[in-house]
């Protein structure tokens, strides 16, 4: 299978934002010229359709361009830094001893 355009590899988090950022423009334009399509063919569950993935696609938008925000107002290092998930080590689980199974 083929990529309709090669990959790009960010060099960081505010340029893997924006590369983010342009796909889910053109996606909303996308879906919105779909949704425009089955309308004017007549096809009102597909254009509903088309129209809430192109709202869902807005609110990635929305994300991105916050995320965005955040990381010119505190950096990237420090965006970096309070969003990072902990790790979570699994805790041995042991059965109790001594009870007998009914």
């Amino acid at each position: 299978m083929a990529f309709a355009t090669t990959p790009k590899v960010a060099k960081s988090l505010q340029d893997m934002f924006n590369m983010d950022l342009a796909d889910e423009k053109e996606a909303t334009e996308f879906y919105t010229k779909a949704a425009k399509a089955a309308y004017e063919a007549g096809d009102l569950k597909t254009k509903r359709l088309f129209e809430t993935i192109a709202i869902d696609e807005v609110g990635h938008q929305n994300w991105l361009e916050l995320q965005l925000s955040l990381i010119e107002r505190i950096g990237e290092q420090n965006y970096a830094s309070k969003c990072a998930l902990p790790v979570r080590r699994k805790r041995n689980k042991r059965k109790p001893s001594g009870l007998i199974a009914l």
